[in-house]
C-alpha cells in the first residue's frame, strides 16, 4: 500500500509556521513592524545614558561613575558601547 500523500493544504500550513529559537519568544505580527521612516532610525529610544564628549577625539566620558574617560574610536554617533568599570551600555554622543 503506498503511503499517504500530504494534502496541499498542510504544506501550506507547514510553510506559514514560523520557528522562535528562544523559550517564550512571541510570534512577529504585522503591527509590531515600523511603518514609517522615522520609526525605523529612532535607535533605542533613550533606554540607555549618553556619554560625555571629551576633549579628544574619539573619547568619551562614561555616564556611569567613576565617569572614566574611554576609546570609542570606530563607533559612530548612537552606536552603543560598554563600560568596562561598570559594565553597563551607555551610548555614544
Amino acid at each position: 500500500m503506498p503511503p499517504p500523500n500530504p494534502d496541499k493544504s498542510d504544506k501550506t500550513a507547514a510553510a506559514k509556521t514560523e520557528y522562535y529559537p528562544l523559550p517564550g519568544a512571541q510570534p512577529k505580527t504585522e503591527a509590531s513592524k515600523p511603518t514609517t521612516k522615522t520609526e525605523k532610525t529612532v535607535g533605542n529610544n533613550g533606554a540607555f545614558l549618553k556619554g560625555k564628549r571629551a576633549s579628544k577625539e574619539g573619547r568619551v566620558i562614561s555616564p556611569y561613575p567613576p565617569y572614566q574617560e574611554l576609546d570609542v574610536t570606530g563607533l559612530s554617533s548612537g552606536s552603543l558601547a560598554l563600560d568596562p568599570t561598570t559594565q553597563k551600555v551607555f551610548e555614544v554622543p
